[in-house]
């Protein structure tokens, strides 16, 4: 599975011009996109209109970064029909991918604790097969193992 994966890129039109044509060049399978595309609540000016003229929406993925609101991420997807998650899980291509999003300072933020108690929820509640994960905050690891 070939996958583009960036981040931050904060309203930043020549990053996104970047990211467009990479995704123009290398046909990917997957967008990941890791939070922060807008500044503080803001809807990113054109980047996900833009992406879906080079990608199926479907094959477009959002972690939420401290940047987005689960609003903004619930906008995007109802009106563009991409994958916009905050925390979550799903598989693709025979890969699962555990994802969650928000950040350690304003905006939108998530506590340790919480991450903590989504790693269990996983555990427990889903068969992985071959995992991805992708986390926009770094939590204190050790409160993980």
């Amino acid at each position: 599975m070939k996958l583009v994966v960036t981040s931050d890129i904060h309203n930043d039109l020549a990053l996104s011009n970047k990211l467009i044509e990479t995704v123009k060049k290398e046909s990917p399978d997957l967008v990941v996109l890791l939070g922060d595309i807008g500044e503080f609540g803001e809807i990113p000016r054109g980047l996900i209109g833009n992406l879906i003229k080079y990608i199926d929406s479907y094959k477009i993925l959002l972690i939420l970064g401290n940047h987005e609101t689960p609003e903004v991420a619930e906008f995007l997807s109802r009106i563009y029909k991409i994958r916009a998650i905050y925390k979550g899980f799903f598989e693709l291509n025979g890969i699962s991918f555990v994802c969650i999003g928000g950040g350690d300072v304003p905006l939108f933020m998530i506590s340790d604790s919480e991450i903590q108690k989504f790693v269990e929820e996983i555990k427990e509640n889903v068969k992985i097969k071959n995992l991805l994960s992708y986390l926009t905050f770094i939590p204190d690891t050790r409160d993980l193992v």
